[in-house]
């Protein structure tokens, strides 16, 4: 089974802290992710959930396809709702869903995401949101990496909770305050995506702006 580099992002951090105890995935989809740090030996205690049970059908289903089904655990439910008890300094991982979506479901399992040793996530959308909501309820941001699939560039951030707020500027919010292993060719791909989104911005207001003239 190979990952896909945004998964495979979040497995070299699960490997760069060394002794890793439970890891969590939440919204698994497939189960690729949980399989593959299983079958590869990278982590011992996994729990894998979805709110949906079609993903969960499927996830459940390649799990057993691959023999592991006594390694991962599979509970149906909202986000960290779903997990019936969560060990302190866990690994939570939350990927490929919209930034507010991801702020929806941290707020909801808030007793549970404290207490998370690091909270992966890579939101589809939204992350300058995303990055302000963090620091404004208490969870600091480590660091972030940039991961290029299909030509695209996915951001990954690597949290957890603090319950204090750091210092931002709107750039910061915008771009994002410390990058991680990230070569400047794909830096200059980011930012090139931000300004190329911001001018749309911009062409789209100044056209509304003409229209109510």
């Amino acid at each position: 089974m190979v990952l896909r580099p945004r998964l495979m992002s979040i497995v070299e951090d699960i490997m760069l802290g060394g002794t890793v105890g439970a890891v969590y995935d939440i919204g698994t989809d497939h189960a690729f992710l949980p399989i593959w740090l299983v079958t590869n030996g990278i982590c011992e205690r996994v729990a894998a959930t979805d709110i949906k049970a079609g993903p969960l059908k499927k996830a459940m289903g390649n799990i057993a396809k691959h023999g592991v089904a006594g390694q991962i655990a599979v509970y149906e439910g909202d986000g960290f709702c779903a997990i019936p008890a969560m060990e302190a300094g866990s690994y939570v991982i939350i990927s490929g869903v919209g930034g507010i979506l991801l702020t929806e479901i941290i707020n909801r399992g808030a007793e549970k995401a404290k207490i998370a040793g690091t909270i992966a996530l890579q939101p589809m959308n939204n992350v300058p949101y995303l990055r302000q909501w963090l620091n404004e309820n208490g969870y600091r941001v480590k660091y972030e990496k940039l991961a290029v699939e299909d030509r695209r560039i996915y951001n990954l951030l690597f949290c957890e909770y603090k319950g204090i707020s750091e210092s931002y500027t709107c750039a910061d919010y915008l771009i994002g305050k410390r990058f991680a292993n990230c070569s400047e060719n794909v830096y200059r791909m980011y930012i090139e995506k931000i300004t190329r989104r911001l001018k749309k911005e911009a062409e789209g207001l100044s056209k509304r702006m003409n229209m109510e003239k």
